[in-house]
């Protein structure tokens, strides 16, 4: 039913009318007014006062009288306002639950659509083999649900369907571009040169990239691991040098020690050799060398007998000596003893035997027994 055909909707209306002389009541008011107009000054400030407040007093007098007379003549008006207000509520009323009926169906269809929407997608990732690390270009499919995607038998459009195909693809595609780049990255390490190639760790804050981006990132990884590899290769060359420097030194001191070892042996037997011959030789003593008497509990060391002691030489007409001079001396020595010694014994036989000149005075004085001696 059309709401025009509605003959009791018509309505009888009557302009409302307020009997008002206007011009005479302006005219009498303009009269009035004239008499409260003056000049303000010192002596007037107080009255003016005043007659501003009588003339608000006129003003709210005729402001009540207004407000009355429309309220009075507005009155049918307000009524049938409300009548027309109620009646227009009504029918929103009814056109508000067919709404609500419209929605509800509307959205059990594109309930229906984003099933059968996610159902295809989640086919197509199967049917892909799509591992759900590259979900993300047709995980969110909301705005493809809508009732414009929908058949008039409530079917997915064939627009819609391909929608998700190519996001589908999308992703299948990052999984692909992602595989090859894996494949290629060990060969593209050996092609830089790098020992050890590198791996997913290396690369998977950027893998998933644009090509671009990929490009470059991967280059300045190859770079830095180049120069990483040459440091690391350096050092190892630096270590090895110098350990074989240090097997050469080792070798060196060892062949020092054993020559020394092999001079000190030499010089120990010419040593023996010429005090041997010494001894088989008759001793020269001179009349002021003194001997130190020999030790019965003890044996003597068999050594060379010591120079002739030095006198000091008096100057002329002079009774005293000479100045004299001090020398350090560092003598090594080699003396054939009988066993059983030991070398506190050999240490004091020794001193008292060098001191007994009386000139020379012993200040360290060290014994070692030569390994192999009997």
């Amino acid at each position: 039913m059309s709401i025009l055909s509605l003959k009791s909707m018509e309505f009888d209306s009557t302009p409302a009318a307020i009997d008002f002389d206007y011009l005479s009541f302006k005219a009498e008011l303009d009269a009035h007014l004239e008499s409260y107009r003056t000049l303000v000054t010192v002596d007037t400030v107080k009255e003016a006062k005043a007659t501003a407040t009588e003339i608000n007093k006129l003003i709210n007098d005729l402001d009540d009288r207004r407000k009355t007379a429309i309220k009075f003549v507005s009155a049918p008006i307000k009524t049938a306002d409300d009548n027309m207000k109620s009646c227009i509520q009504m029918a929103k009323d009814d056109r508000q639950a067919i709404l609500d009926q419209v929605a509800r169906f509307e959205s059990v269809r594109l309930d229906e659509l984003r099933t059968e929407l996610t159902g295809r997608r989640d086919r197509l990732r199967i049917d892909a083999k799509l591992q759900t690390e590259f979900y993300g270009a047709a995980s969110d499919i909301s705005d493809l649900v809508k009732l414009a995607g929908m058949t008039a038998t409530g079917r997915a459009t064939n627009k819609v369907c391909q929608s998700v195909s190519d996001r589908v693809n999308q992703e299948l595609a990052l999984q692909q571009n992602v595989d090859r780049r894996l494949l290629e990255l060990e060969n593209a390490s050996y092609k830089a040169g790098l020992a050890v190639p590198l791996t997913r760790v290396h690369v998977e804050g950027f893998l998933q990239a644009s090509e671009e981006a990929y490009t470059a990132k991967l280059d300045q990884l190859i770079t830095a691991e180049i120069a990483r590899d040459r440091q690391a290769r350096e050092a190892m060359e630096r270590k090895a040098q110098q350990q074989a420097d240090a097997k050469v030194a080792a070798a060196q001191a060892e062949m020092a020690d054993k020559q020394r070892i092999e001079e000190q042996s030499r010089q120990a037997d010419e040593a023996a050799r010429i005090e041997q011959q010494a001894a088989n030789e008759p001793q020269q003593v001179e009349p002021w060398e003194s001997q130190p008497e020999p030790q019965a509990q003890k044996p003597q060391p068999q050594v060379q007998a010591p120079a002739p002691r030095v006198k000091p030489i008096a100057r002329e007409g002079s009774e005293s000596p000479a100045a004299s001079e001090t020398y350090s001396l560092t003598v090594t020595m080699t003396a054939t003893l009988p066993a059983g010694m030991s070398l506190s014994d050999i240490r004091q036989q020794f001193r008292a035997f060098i001191e007994s000149p009386g000139n020379v005075q012993v200040d360290f004085l060290s014994v070692d027994k030569e390994q192999g001696a009997a």
